[in-house]
């Protein structure tokens, strides 16, 4: 039996006359059904430790970690090797303090050891082989706990409970990247998934004219939860109102993610949609988790992970963290590299004792503007790139960087270390004409060495939202 996340990931990558009929099977099933045992355990946990002292909330991730620490040294060759070379056994790890006894985990630490890293029972934990987008540098790939999954869709809908939603099996629809291998369908604006039980709307084909068709099946489905990107759902507000189109209906919230949420961002979504946005923080790997308040405060959930973070080179704060359900591929003392600004002192008025920080920066991407007038944000390039233009390489940049020099030229700038065949460059090429389309002048730029970038952007565009 395959575990959830890989037959989630067979069941994206399928054409759309099986997930039809994946879907007709699965159309009588609630969400609430379809999400599990295992699911609704860790959501009664998180619904019940949100109202506990600050004092509670670290003497329950202490208690979590001594578990994942413990196990850690017994399954992990590499962390063995780690606590022999510092010479400190588990026991020696008490308080979320120690931790800091024991080295930084990077990115290539984590690909240079991936077997060593790998539990030798991982087995247990139903595992599956995911990855980030590869877009800051090489793909990462690691094992995802399903018990891991399961404390980061709870802590999501926790969110979604804090923001007015009253029912798991609310009417949702998504504004994100799901449609990244089939969105050639110029026609599909819009698709069911009855596994998640969303609307699924093609962020691919978002422009002025197709926004009249989504705005007339919004109004017809009237959901009362929306989530999606930051950029896309700021596209579609914007032609919404440019374009004079009424909505006749209200959300409770809408949640974004995945990107960074400017404050002309959120004003405008809330003003076309009448509702209140609350921002998700979170990375591919599920180390640490952190979601808006209905007061705007950034709580960390502390539940699932330990937070720490490090000065870099700049005098920036890059965050750390330690996943605390993770068991078939443990991530301890992780550097997850993206700046925030901590300020934990902070005690906000929703009363929640969970940890908060000020704010994040970076994952801020321009959109991409195709010359057929669809407007793509930076964030669902990434996707892109992850799952429609990797997977076609035969070696992977360390870097790559988009850059729009106007409506008709994109200039793609790449390095690696190993070199790139004309293959791979022309896979690249290739690629970005599927999504941009043809009448779009793509340049491609070798770089000789890797640039050293103090905060970093995957797609800058001269290009602006106004000029469309």
């Amino acid at each position: 039996m395959v575990s959830y996340g890989t037959g989630l990931s067979l069941y994206k990558k399928s054409p759309w006359f099986i997930k039809k009929c994946i879907n007709s099977l699965l159309l009588p099933i609630p969400r609430s059904v379809l999400l599990g045992k295992g699911f609704h355990e860790k959501l009664d946990l998180l619904l019940k430790t949100e109202t506990w002292s600050s004092t509670d909330l670290v003497h329950f991730q202490e208690k979590q970690l001594r578990h994942l620490i413990y196990h850690a040294y017994t399954y992990c060759p590499y962390y063995r090797d780690v606590f022999t070379a510092a010479k400190i056994h588990p026991a020696d790890i008490k308080e979320i303090g120690d931790l800091r006894r024991l080295p930084i985990l990077t990115k290539d630490t984590i690909r240079h050891n991936f077997t060593d890293l790998v539990s030798l029972n991982y087995n247990e934990f139903k595992p599956s082989l995911a990855h980030t987008s590869g877009s800051t540098g090489e793909p990462l790939e690691f094992y995802l706990d399903q018990q891991n999954r399961e404390a980061e869709y709870a802590s999501v809908w926790r969110q979604a409970f804090w923001g007015g939603v009253k029912d798991i099996n609310v009417k949702t629809a998504t504004f994100r990247g799901d449609f990244v291998y089939d969105f050639e369908r110029t026609d599909n604006l819009w698709r069911w998934d009855g596994i998640s039980k969303e609307l699924m709307f093609n962020t691919y084909n978002l422009n002025r004219i197709a926004v009249h068709n989504i705005v007339q099946k919004l109004n017809n489905f009237k959901p009362l939860l929306i989530k999606g990107y930051p950029h896309s759902l700021y596209i579609l507000s914007r032609f919404v109102s440019e374009e004079g189109f009424s909505l006749n209906f209200r959300p409770f919230l809408i949640q974004t993610s995945s990107e960074q949420l400017t404050l002309q961002m959120r004003e405008t979504i809330e003003t076309t949609f009448d509702c209140k946005v609350m921002d998700w923080y979170s990375q591919s790997e599920y180390v640490l988790s952190f979601g808006q308040c209905e007061c705007g405060t950034y709580h960390q959930t502390m539940e699932t992970g330990v937070m720490d973070y490090i000065e870099d080179e700049w005098g920036l704060e890059r965050l750390v963290g330690t996943g605390l359900w993770n068991y078939s591929m443990p991530l301890i003392n992780y550097n997850i590299g993206d700046v925030i600004d901590a300020n934990t002192d902070k005690k906000c008025t929703c009363g929640r004792n969970l940890i908060s920080i000020q704010s994040f920066e970076g994952r801020l991407n321009d959109s991409i503007y195709a010359p057929d007038g669809r407007v793509i944000s930076g964030v669902g390039l990434d996707h892109y790139w992850k799952h429609r233009v990797i997977p076609s390489l035969t070696v992977i940049p360390e870097y790559v960087h988009f850059t729009q020099e106007s409506r008709r030229n994109l200039l793609i700038k790449v390095y690696s270390s190993k070199g790139l065949s004309d293959n791979d460059l022309s896979a690249i090429s290739l690629g970005a004409n599927l999504l941009l389309g043809e009448e779009m002048d793509v340049k491609i730029v070798l770089l000789d060495q890797l640039p050293s970038i103090k905060k970093w952007r995957f797609v800058d565009s001269k290009v602006k939202l106004d000029d469309i």
